[in-house]
């Protein structure tokens, strides 16, 4: 909730959150102190994620539904991963 508005706070969703954008962005957004959840595909990318924004590990091109609590009651997402990225 913020204090000022009285406005509750949304849950940012970012995919792509351990490259080169993603990274500057969420350092952002927890700077902000914002809600972040961060979807990362492979498992050793979790370690990258700062330890202030929730991390969920899926393939959402091998196994959407492995994915699809990370996208739940999001309101917000924001895919910061390049073009051919892997």
């Amino acid at each position: 909730m913020n204090e000022a508005t009285g406005a509750k706070r949304m849950t940012i969703l970012v995919l792509g959150g351990t490259g080169k954008v993603g990274t500057d962005l969420l350092r952002s957004l927890l700077e902000q102190e914002q809600t972040v959840r961060v979807l990362v595909h492979k498992p050793e990318r979790a370690a990258l994620v700062p330890a202030e924004a929730e991390v969920y590990v899926a393939n959402v091109v091998e196994d959407p539904d492995a994915a699809r609590f990370a996208f739940q009651g999001r309101r917000c997402r924001i895919h910061a991963e390049r073009r051919g990225a892997s």
